[in-house]
């Protein structure tokens, strides 16, 4: 899976924890058009990936997203 970020969006892939992209670091500006990539290798312990703006992430932790869709999974076993 690569995920490419730009801007103030952020992607959460759970997987006993979170592994999240942000922003360039160090960066003068908070906000980048310029696109971080990550890449990992998907594995069956991985159970889902929330990806948002701030929209979200300005209201919402990542681990507590991450708890959310966790319990909603349990509940409904639809990721939907």
């Amino acid at each position: 899976m690569i995920v490419a970020n730009a801007g103030d969006c952020r992607a959460v892939l759970e997987k006993r924890g979170d592994w999240l992209v942000k922003g360039l670091k160090g960066s003068a500006y908070p906000l980048s058009a310029e696109p971080e990539l990550q890449e990992t290798s998907l594995t069956e312990d991985m159970s889902f990936l929330i990806m948002g703006c701030d929209g979200l992430w300005d209201v919402m932790s990542s681990q507590c997203a991450v708890t959310m869709g966790r319990k909603e999974l349990m509940l409904h076993n639809d990721p939907e």
